[in-house]
This record gives C-alpha cells, structure tokens and sequence, in this order.
C-alpha cells in the first residue's frame, strides 16, 4: 500500500509534502548515495499511475548539489538530474527572499504580486509558507555551475567563503516562480492551558520564532497568546533606522499616555493638575533624542534618494512633548508595577528581524529595552539565531543589577542553541529537528515537541523561554513542581546552616556573661570539631535533598503558588534576622 509509508524529516515542511505526494501516488522509496560523488544522493521514486500493478514505475533523480538553508540567503536549493535526461535548479524559500525581481527574473512582477497576496493570505490562516521556484538548464550550463560549486567547495579561508558566495549567486538566479504552499502545524492538546498556568506563576512569555509575522501572529492568538482584546504595537517591515527610533519613541510615548490616564482615572478631580504634571518616566530623554540624531545623521552620510528629510524632524518633534524634568539616564524596568502592560491593560509588541537589527543599536537599545519590558508580551518573528540570542542578551544584561532576570531558554532545533547558551538556564528537547539543541542545553525534556521558541521573563526578577508544546506537562512539572522544589530546598538549607552556626557562636557569648568572661571553654574540643561536619549537617543535608513542603498535586494545580518563591524573599535580611529569632 503506497499510502502507509512512514516518513521522518528535519521539518515539517518537508515531511508533509513528501506525505501529500505519498498520498498522490509518488511515493519516496529510497535515498542512497551516489557512487561516483560523495555529496550526492539518488532519490528512488515509485510512482502509481493507475489501479493495477502494471502502471507502477520507478524513476530516480539524482541531487548532485544541495545549497543549505541560511538564516542571510532565507532559502534552499538543490541541483537534479531527472530521469528524462533533462537538468534543473529547484529551490524553495521565504517570500521575503523568494520574491526578489533577480532571484526570479523569469516571473514577471503582475505574478509576483499575486504570489504574495497569496503567502499573506495562507499566512493570515495560521500556516507556514514557502515560495518554491525552478529553472531548466543545458547539460553545459548545468555543468559548469556543478563545476563551479565543488571547486568553491575544495578553496579554504577567505577564498573558500568567496568563491561560495560567488557560486550561490550564479546559481540562484533567473529562476521562474513555481507554486506557494502552506503548511499546517497544529497546536497540540494543553498549549493554551499550559501558557496560562506560567502567567499565573508569574511568568512572562516572549515569542522568538522564524516565522511570518502574519503566521506567528495567528498561531499566537490561537493559543491564547494574544488575547483578543490585546492592543497590539508594531515595529515591523522598518528598513532603517530612522523608522525603528521613531516608532520606539511613539510607542514610549503612547505608553505613558496609558499610565497617565489611569492614575487621572484613580484620582479626584481636585487633584488632576498635579496628577498630569507628574514625571513622565517613559518617553524619551532629551539625550536620548540627540544621541538618535546622530546615530541616524551618521547613516545617512552615504547619499541615499529614498531618504526623507522629514525624518529627522520627526525625531526630534519628540523633543518638545518631552518633560525636561525626565531623568538623564534611562533606567529600564517594570516600574514597581505588580501586572504586566501598560497601565495594567493588555499590550502586545511585535517585532521583525529586520527591525530588530536597528533596535539593537547601542544609542536605541535601552530605550527599546524599556519598551518590551513595559508591555505584556513581545512577539519577535523572521528571527534569525543570532537575534534570538541577542534579545537573551538584551534582557539579561540590559537590567540593573537588583531586577535582572533569571533567564532560560527552550528549543529543539539547531536555530535554537545560540539562544540556549546564552540564557541562565537552556532546556533542550529531543525533537525530529535534531538533538543540537538537547545537548548544547543544562536539561533536556524527552517526548516534547516543539512548534516554536519563546523567551519570557517573570516579572519580580527571573525569566523563562517558553514554547507551544504537545506534551505541556513535562515543562510544567519542571518548572512549578521541580523548580519550586528545588529553590525551596537551597534557600532553606542555607537558611539552616547559618542558624545553627549563629546558635553555637550566641551561646558561647551568652555563656560568657554568666562565666565573668573568664575565657572558659564551654564546650569540649571534640564538639567543636564534629559540630559542623556530622552533629548538625546529615539532618539538614537530608532536608536539602528530599524536602517537599508542598505536594505534587498542590503545585500543579495552583501555579501562583510559585510567585512565593520566584521573589527570591527567603534571601531578604529581614526574612533571614525572623528565621534566626
């Protein structure tokens, strides 16, 4: 039966259209290497034709190159022989790049614009797209593109990345536009239960993933990720910088505006005039204002006709609805407050890689900080490695010191092992994707699929990368149970340790009192030895290792339990002096 194989791939993508073909009659049997070159493979076709027997064929085509997807190119392409004897470049890709008028020179642009209408439509429904474009070469052509690649591939260094380049370009170009295909990826059972079990820990969750934003935007809302009711703010399809810092100040402002409305709204009407005359703690600074100009003046040095003059008045238009009163220095945080968003509403920002590379910059980082810090929730999508590692960063560092987050990180794929290693703690998954993720991480959850990565941060002062899972309730045993546990058990042990250490030196002093401070020894040498290493310590190092002052069950099914300890109070000098009395 040709419908029953079983396929596994490195992506969904891949997978569900070798399934659809499957399910069509072209059924993949086999991929060998090939004999005469070690990077190629033979792809072994078995096609029905029909009902009966004798119209099945077999065919064979052979991948004599395969140019790897990368996060600068956003696309793959492979070169084939077919059977017929005939030779063809195939690639498939991100319609940001897809669409480019050199890559396919041979669509012309009515279709192109047609082909995107269609990927932001099938983007719109919540599924992944891809943009697939081929090209028929002559045997001569063909061979000397194949040529070309594998003596780019024998170079090294400097020479060998050149002639790569060199190579990629010749051979993805002139390509004629092919179909747009969108793959369904299905929230699994518990995602959206899962979410809101870590909000109710206290736990905010930012999204990075690779996808469209239309896609990430539709599959975050089906999970419940963004709220019908959530005001969302854009940073997106920004190709400068100028843009990025105007729309990082407008939202800063609007921001500010939410929290002045609600604290006119707490107040009496006698009051209002000193209410609005408040600081205005997060629209931007008169030197934050000047050191932007510069950043941008210094782009636009080289001569650019796209740029408009208009921008840089823009900018500084902000100057004069600034409070002069506002602080020098941008300090981001969450300002005292206990619910995420502005003013305690629902707000969401979504962000795009290509914006994201301006945001990043060191005159406009902070003030973007503050921004993804003072919303609910921070969707970043087209995301390359790199960047996803870069907002870990951005948080963790970007902080003061006394609420810097905990930060962790949970991926599956090979994408995500920069953001792992860059976060406190990296939690990987055994995934179809590969184990890079799994092993680059500090702990790793079996039988968890993975549709995307997300990064989150709690709001008292540590953070968690949480995804949309199959299997929920392995992260939420790691985290509300195990990690719950496990915060109790140190911070009580140390707590125990310094208790018993502070008795034996209090009595001592005590006894002094009563002994005219004759220098007598109280206690014999042989307690004084054993005292801290096996009088006192089994217990306590028993207590660290097994203790649960709360079961199971009680913290699976409150998960605010677990603000109690995400505070990090049990380390407060005032909880430490109660505990010791």
């Amino acid at each position: 039966n040709l419908c029953s194989a079983f396929f596994q791939a490195n992506s969904p993508d891949e997978k569900a259209l070798v399934d659809a073909a499957s399910k069509l009659g072209i059924v993949l049997k086999s991929v060998s290497p090939d004999p005469h070159y070690e990077s190629a493979r033979r792809l072994t076709f078995q096609i029905n034709w029909g009902q009966s027997h004798a119209d099945v064929t077999t065919q064979e085509f052979t991948v004599d190159a395969t140019l790897e997807f990368d996060y600068t190119r956003r696309r793959m392409t492979v070169m084939v022989r077919h059977p017929d004897g005939t030779f063809h470049i195939h690639t498939k890709g991100a319609e940001s790049s897809m669409l480019e008028p050199n890559l396919c020179s041979r669509t012309s642009s009515e279709i192109r614009t047609k082909a995107l209408e269609r990927v932001n439509e099938i983007a719109s429904a919540g599924l992944r797209t891809l943009v697939f474009a081929t090209k028929q070469l002559s045997q001569d052509e063909y061979q000397q593109l194949l040529d070309e690649r594998r003596m780019a591939l024998s170079r090294l260094g400097e020479a060998r990345r050149e002639a790569l380049r060199a190579s990629t370009e010749r051979i993805e170009s002139g390509l004629e536009l092919l179909a747009v295909t969108g793959i369904e990826d299905k929230l699994q059972i518990g995602v959206k239960e899962c979410l809101e079990n870590l909000r109710a820990a206290g736990i905010q969750i930012w999204v990075l993933t690779g996808d469209k934003e239309e896609t990430a935007i539709t599959v975050s809302q089906s999970a419940g990720h963004f709220p019908e009711s959530m005001t969302i703010l854009r940073i997106t399809g920004c190709t400068d910088f100028t843009s990025v810092a105007e729309l990082v100040f407008k939202h800063l402002q609007g921001l500010d505006a939410r929290y002045e409305q609600a604290r006119l709204n707490q107040c009496w009407p006698k009051s209002k005039s000193k209410v609005s005359a408040g600081m205005r703690w997060l629209s931007p600074t008169l030197d934050e204002i000047d050191e932007v100009v510069c950043t941008a003046a210094q782009f636009a040095i080289a001569p650019d006709p796209h740029k408009k003059k208009s921008d840089f008045v823009n900018i500084k238009s902000y100057s004069s609805e600034t409070d002069v009163r506002s602080p020098t220095y941008r300090v981001p945080g969450r300002r005292g407050r206990k619910k995420p968003g502005a003013s305690g509403e629902s707000v969401g920002l979504v962000v795009d890689g290509a914006s994201l590379v301006h945001a990043l910059h060191p005159s406009l980082r902070t003030a973007f900080l503050d921004l993804c810090m003072n919303v609910t929730t921070v969707l970043c999508c087209r995301m390359s490695p790199m960047q996803k590692a870069s907002m870990v960063e951005l948080v963790h560092l970007g902080l003061k010191d006394a609420n810097r987050p905990v930060t962790a990180a949970i991926g599956d794929g090979g994408n995500d092992v920069s953001m792992i290693l860059q976060a406190n703690v990296g939690i990987g998954i055994y995934g179809k994707e590969g184990r890079e993720a799994a092993r680059a991480a500090d702990y790793v959850l079996p039988q968890f699929r993975l549709n995307d990565s997300f990064v989150g941060n709690q709001l008292t002062g540590k953070s968690v990368l949480s995804p949309l899972t199959s299997s929920t309730r392995f992260l939420q045993n790691l985290l509300l149970v195990h990690g719950h546990w496990a915060y109790y058990r140190i911070s009580h042990t140390m707590l125990l340790f310094y208790f018993k250490c502070v008795a034996l030196v209090t009595t001592n002093v005590l006894l002094s009192f009563y002994s005219g401070f004759s220098a007598n020894a109280w206690f014999s040498s042989i307690i004084f030895g054993l005292y801290n290493l096996t009088l006192t310590s089994l217990v306590y190092i028993l207590f660290g290792m097994f203790e649960r002052h709360l079961t199971y069950d009680q913290l699976m099914e409150n998960p605010k339990l677990y603000r109690t300890v995400c505070h990090s109070d049990q380390f407060n000098g005032v909880f430490v002096i109660i505990h010791i009395i």
